[in-house]
Formats: structure tokens, C-alpha cells, sequence
């Protein structure tokens, strides 16, 4: 296959990307043993230490589209972008999460939520909202895909292989992709269910 990259390029490539995930696989079984009901696969629990859920929120802050979206947006809004992206945006996530994070655990703490479709329906009593929520959960699955298209493109011109190639070893290679997929469609469910007897 013709690639730009060099051979000592791609073989870097292919090292970086198997030890990543070997490292992944590691904490995936290592966080696997110590789950023990939905809840704790849900929203955690009080076992997970304070650098597990730092690294847990930095993780769901940020994706593929930090490194392979984001520059082209900046690439064509300029400095606009630069400055959404690189200050308002990360201000705002800290403020946020200092302002709100105490009063948005309280309640999910004492109506056990274990989604946020869950939570916003107790929060306002409203079994439309709970179930508006969970359908905006369920289109994650559009960013996905995105993701992975990115990461097919970027990924088979760095270790010279076709994209098609690319594409099936990320949708089979890289479960938490499929697992993440799969909890979108569990909250979906879990809130329809949960709406549905809150009205009863």
C-alpha cells in the first residue's frame, strides 16, 4: 500500500497503538473485578479512588475529536476557535463542575439515579423530560461514529493499512467502543422503564 509515512513512522505507530492497548485491556479487567451490581457500573462507588474518577472525567472530556476534529474547526474559524476551544470551553467545564457537581450528587445520591435521563426526570417530575433525555442518549451513537470514522482515517495512513482493514479492527478490537454503544442503548431502556412506572 503507497503511504507517505515512513517505515520507521508506521512501525512506531503500530508499537504506540499495541501497547495502548494492552494498557487498556489491563485496566478494563482490573476495573471488570470490581464491579458488583448495575450501580457500580453505572455511576461508580465509593471504592473508586479519587485518581480513578479524575482519569474517568478526563476521559469522557475528551475524545478522538479533541485530536482529530477540533484542529479543523480551529484550522477554519481561526482565532475564534482557538479561543472557544482552548479557554471558554475549559473554563466553563471547571466552573461548572465546582458549582454544580454538590447539589447535582445530593439528588442522584437519594433517588439512586443511575442515568441522567433517570435523574433530570426525578429532579422535575416529568416522565416526558426523563424520556426526552434518554432519546438525547441515544444519539451519542452519531458521535461515535464519527469517532470512529476519524480514527479510521488517521489510523490507516499511520500504520499503512487499508481503511476498510482499519475499520473492522476498530469495531472488533476495540470493545469499549461497542460496550459504550451498548450503555447508551441500557440507559435508554432503563429510563423508558423508569418513566413508565413513575406514571403508574
Amino acid at each position: 500500500m503507497h503511504t507517505i509515512a515512513s517505515i520507521n513512522l508506521v512501525t512506531a505507530s503500530w508499537v504506540a497503538v499495541i501497547t495502548y492497548m494492552v494498557v487498556i485491556l489491563f485496566f478494563v479487567i482490573r476495573g471488570a473485578r470490581k464491579i458488583s451490581n448495575i450501580s457500580d457500573y453505572a455511576v461508580g462507588s465509593i471504592a473508586f479512588s479519587p485518581i480513578a474518577v479524575g482519569l474517568a472525567l478526563a476521559a469522557s472530556m475528551t475524545s478522538a475529536a479533541t485530536f482529530i476534529i477540533n484542529p479543523g474547526f480551529i484550522a477554519l474559524y481561526g482565532i475564534s476557535a482557538v479561543i472557544s476551544y482552548a479557554i471558554v470551553l475549559p473554563a466553563a467545564a471547571m466552573i461548572s463542575l465546582v458549582v454544580l457537581t454538590k447539589g447535582f450528587r445530593k439528588h442522584g445520591s437519594n433517588v439512586k439515579a443511575l442515568t441522567m435521563a433517570q435523574w433530570m426526570g426525578t429532579r422535575y417530575n416529568s416522565k416526558g423530560y426523563s424520556l426526552f433525555f434518554a432519546f438525547l442518549s441515544l444519539l451519542l451513537i452519531t458521535f461515535i461514529v464519527l469517532i470512529v470514522v476519524g480514527l479510521t482515517k488517521i489510523m490507516s495512513k499511520s500504520l499503512d493499512v487499508s481503511e476498510l482493514s482499519i475499520l473492522i479492527g476498530i469495531v472488533l478490537i476495540f470493545v469499549f467502543l461497542a460496550l459504550h454503544t451498548i450503555n447508551l442503548l441500557q440507559q435508554f431502556i432503563i429510563s423508558f422503564f423508569f418513566a413508565k412506572n413513575d406514571s403508574r
